[in-house]
């Protein structure tokens, strides 16, 4: 699991390493044409809008991974023994159904939005919403690598527990 993980992961990395300055450009492009030549384009600031939902669910991947979601470690990390496993526990699967939840019901919505256009770009709203279910389907796998390697970590001689 941790090399599919790991191959999910690059790839998150890499559609950051995109996204990012190409929304960057567009909003500095658009806000050139707006402003200065007083001729602003329609499809910048949408395009920028779903970027930036994009971004935000492979970023959350990344900070899921890497452990920077603050609120998932706060109370479990000022437990130990049992307490310290339970609410570890209950953590970690109370976010794998949310994940479920919101990858099964996001790839319905989107695969539901397919005759929907976007306004400027007239791309269906599928490819837009599919960062939902997308950033969340990987999350909920790096979250059950997370529950695999702390109950291993909980188990280990060298744990105490």
């Amino acid at each position: 699991m941790g090399r599919v993980n790991d191959a999910l992961l690059w790839v998150c990395k890499g559609g950051l390493i995109a996204m990012v300055p190409v929304m960057t450009i567009i909003i500095f492009v658009q806000v050139i044409l707006r402003y200065v030549f007083l001729a602003p384009l329609r499809w910048p600031e949408e395009l920028a809008r779903y970027l930036l939902v994009w971004i935000s669910l492979l970023g959350s991947v990344y900070a899921l991974r890497e452990g920077l979601h603050v609120s998932i470690a706060f109370l479990k990390d000022r437990l130990t023994g049992y307490a310290a496993v339970v609410v570890s526990v209950f953590v970690h699967l109370s976010l794998l159904v949310f994940l479920i939840f919101c990858t099964v019901e996001g790839l319905i919505f989107s695969i539901s939005q397919w005759n929907h256009l976007t306004p400027a770009m007239e791309i269906p709203m599928t490819f837009p919403n599919m960062a939902i279910p997308v950033g969340c389907g990987i999350m909920f796998l790096i979250g059950l690598e997370n529950l695999i390697r702390d109950l291993k970590g909980f188990r280990s001689p060298e744990s105490g527990s």
